[in-house]
């Protein structure tokens, strides 16, 4: 690794371009890690302030800052609920029996409450956090904006021979 590192640092600086620095940063030892006392069930870097997010099987979502070796833990929901952090860490989705919240990491404010019917079973973030999807045990899909207050689809099917969508009002 050492060798790797003098030779990568030998190359001319006007010669050095993106694969100078992927090359750098791929012979980069690992900054740190962060002990888990519980399985992440989702990850996310938010770039803006430096940190690793985890959100754990326990409902905590860890903050930790890889330049000060620190960490913070929260305690954002019940052992066992879902959740799912937005690519840009700025947003967790958290669900339970009855009803899903977004929060807002850095505030901790909810930006989001949305009841459901009954225990949401799969949940996801769009890319950049603008929407929720998710899907219940009694059948319940939905999509919504985290912004808005008007679902954008709601799909029921409680024994596959209903149906009913909700529309964007």
């Amino acid at each position: 690794l050492g060798l790797a590192m003098r030779e990568l640092d030998r190359c001319p600086p006007e010669l050095r371009r993106f694969e100078w620095s992927y090359l750098r940063h791929a012979a980069s030892p690992v900054v740190g890690h962060v002990p888990l006392a519980n399985p992440a069930v989702d990850l996310a870097l938010d770039a803006r302030r430096g940190v690793l997010l985890a959100y754990t099987s326990a409902g905590e979502l860890i903050e930790a800052d890889p330049a000060t070796g620190g960490t913070r833990v929260q305690n954002v929901a019940p052992p066992g609920a879902r959740g799912s952090l937005s690519d840009d860490g700025r947003l967790l989705a958290i669900a339970g029996t009855g009803g899903l919240r977004v929060l807002d990491v850095a505030t901790g404010q909810d930006r989001l409450v949305q009841p459901t019917a009954g225990q949401v079973r799969f949940l996801s973030l769009s890319e950049a956090g603008r929407s929720v999807a998710w899907v219940t045990e009694e059948g319940e899909v939905g999509v919504r904006e985290v912004e808005g207050t008007t679902p954008a689809a709601v799909l029921t099917v409680p024994d596959a021979r209903q149906v009913a969508v909700g529309e964007r009002g």
